[in-house]
């Protein structure tokens, strides 16, 4: 039979026992931490979908610098600057896609080669020939010979001012309607300076004036002209000479008789005696166009004869601009 100091002393002795056990429990207790529970996640918004630019490479672009040779070689020259003869090709950009090229120097006579103009475009870095005409009369072509005017909207147009023979003058006017090189008007002179655009009436459109003055009255070196022009004027569709008109005989008397008188007058170079019965008919009728263009015409032409008299020799004595 057990005593109470038997249970006191297995008590102690299963106590010593187990105890190492249970520190060694609360220890891996303490060493282990509880897994936290996983924050809420707010649910994320689909992006939005974003345009992403296709790269794409730049087209080539044509140099402006081989121009020249590449229509040199296609009128089959071979330039010779500082020769005087094919002195080289200029280039002149008269639209955003558009350039003009045109030769330059003296033209070969044996055999005879013109000069030429080209309104090239480029695709692809590469230059195209989109038209091309050839100038008849011009001997010779100054690097600035060709300039781009304006007539309308529609069209590139290019004044071309050239030479030829001694001292003769040459002028075309070329136009490019979007599908072909053309030449709208050309002028001859025996004297440098054979046509213009300018603005005649100061209405803010211009006109092409050719100059017919005759520069042999008596001598070349005499310095007397014979002064004459043709004015050309764009009607939206063509190049339309302006001609002193006279009257039908259905047209009211005064304005008739003073249109018809003042055509005569100047149609025999006595503009002093036409100029203020034109300018009389014009105050008849401000609004027709056949006294409206006699009264310009006739004016252009008295002006000019006063600008170009030889001041040594009365008018009365040249037989002309009297």
């Amino acid at each position: 039979m057990s005593t109470p100091s038997d249970h006191h002393t297995i008590d102690q002795y299963s106590l010593r026992r187990v105890w190492p056990l249970l520190v060694l429990l609360l220890v891996l207790a303490a060493c282990v931490s509880p897994t936290p529970a996983p924050a809420p996640v707010a649910p994320q918004k689909a992006a939005a979908p974003t345009a992403t630019a296709t790269a794409t490479a730049a087209p080539p672009v044509a140099d402006e610098a081989d121009l020249p040779q590449v229509f040199a070689d296609s009128l089959g020259i071979v330039l010779q600057p500082g020769s005087g003869r094919w002195e080289g090709v200029e280039v002149l950009r008269v639209a955003s896609s558009l350039w003009v090229a045109f030769t330059t120097g003296f033209r070969p006579f044996d055999p005879i080669k013109n000069h030429a103009v080209g309104v090239f475009t480029q695709e692809d870095g590469v230059w195209v020939e989109l038209g091309r005409v050839e100038l008849e009369c011009s001997d010779y072509v100054y690097r600035r010979s060709v300039r781009q005017v304006s007539l309308d909207q529609a069209s590139i147009w290019l004044a071309v001012d050239s030479g030829a023979g001694a001292h003769s003058g040459c002028f075309d006017l070329l136009r490019w309607d979007g599908a072909q090189l053309t030449i709208a008007a050309s002028g001859f002179n025996s004297s440098p300076g054979a046509g213009d655009v300018q603005d005649v009436d100061g209405d803010g459109q211009p006109e092409v004036v050719l100059n017919n003055s005759d520069p042999y009255v008596f001598c070349y070196a005499c310095g007397l002209r014979l002064y004459d022009i043709t004015i050309l004027r764009w009607n939206g569709a063509t190049l339309k000479p302006v001609e002193l008109t006279r009257l039908p005989g259905d047209t009211v008397a005064d304005l008739r008789q003073a249109n018809n008188r003042a055509v005569d007058l100047a149609a025999a170079s006595l503009f002093p005696a036409a100029l203020p019965l034109i300018d009389q008919a014009l105050g008849y009728a401000p609004s027709d166009e056949r006294v409206y263009w006699n009264h310009q015409l006739i004016h252009a032409l008295a002006q000019g004869c006063r600008l170009r008299q030889l001041v040594a020799l009365p008018p009365a004595q040249l037989g002309f601009c009297r």
